[in-house]
């Protein structure tokens, strides 16, 4: 059995007083606790005891100059939606009622549709309950990544349609053929689009076996039992 080592980090006790710990850690199998002599219980040596020491203050140290660095330097966010060719709004159908999905925004998503290594952005858009006008105009939005920092957007081509008030959605390669396929979430109806490998998607909701439900949020794709294809959760 290998013998636990144990390195004391206490400061110097009164006579019958318990040790003060500053420190109690573990680095792979040294662990450092208190004891009452200032001692490496088990004779590891002086230099190796100074040498930990010495480590654990750097550590210290360097957390200390990285928080202080943290706080002196925010991070900070630019709006560049713009500039990348993102022109989205997102439409609430907001009335006086204040139905719930109204207040709970979309959601979105970003995951290479097709295929060419660069993620490209999917935007759920919401409706209304009582515009037919603004309902209809309430497109979900895909954008095709360049590859150079904008986007364009290809919701034309894509198959992708409006159903019901959209929610939220997820992605994955559902069954496995190499392209990356797409459910959406909506108080209405889901849809589960399935990638046909030419960078466009067909409505296989029908013909699937998902339930369209009649109001859902969130789900997700997780291959819960280890068998290589997904679930939709």
């Amino acid at each position: 059995m290998n013998k636990v080592r144990y390195l004391d980090t206490s400061a110097p006790s009164m006579a019958g007083a318990q040790p003060i710990h500053f420190l109690s850690c573990a680095l792979s199998r040294l662990r450092f606790a208190g004891s009452a002599n200032g001692r490496i219980t088990d004779g590891l040596g002086k230099n190796l005891r100074t040498g930990l020491l010495a480590l654990i203050a750097g550590l210290c140290v360097g957390g200390m100059e990285m928080s202080a660095f943290q706080q002196e330097t925010p991070v900070q966010f630019s709006n560049i939606a713009e500039k990348a060719g993102i022109h989205f709004k997102h439409a609430n159908g907001a009335t006086p009622e204040k139905y719930l999905p109204e207040t709970m925004g979309s959601g979105g998503l970003f995951f290479d549709y097709n295929n060419d290594g660069w993620l490209d952005l999917f935007l759920v858009n919401g409706g209304s309950f009582v515009d037919k006008q603004v309902a209809a105009a309430a497109r979900h939005r895909l954008y095709r990544n360049n590859g150079d920092g904008t986007f364009t957007d290809v919701t034309e081509a894509s198959g992708i349609g409006i159903s019901g008030f959209g929610m939220g959605a997820c992605a994955a390669d559902y069954d496995n053929d190499g392209w990356t396929d797409l459910y959406v979430t909506a108080v209405g109806a889901n849809k589960l689009y399935h990638h046909t490998g030419k960078k466009s998607f067909t409505d296989v909701t029908n013909v699937s076996g998902v339930p369209a439900g009649i109001g859902s949020t969130t789900y997700a794709f997780r291959d819960i039992d280890k068998h290589g294809n997904v679930a939709l959760l």
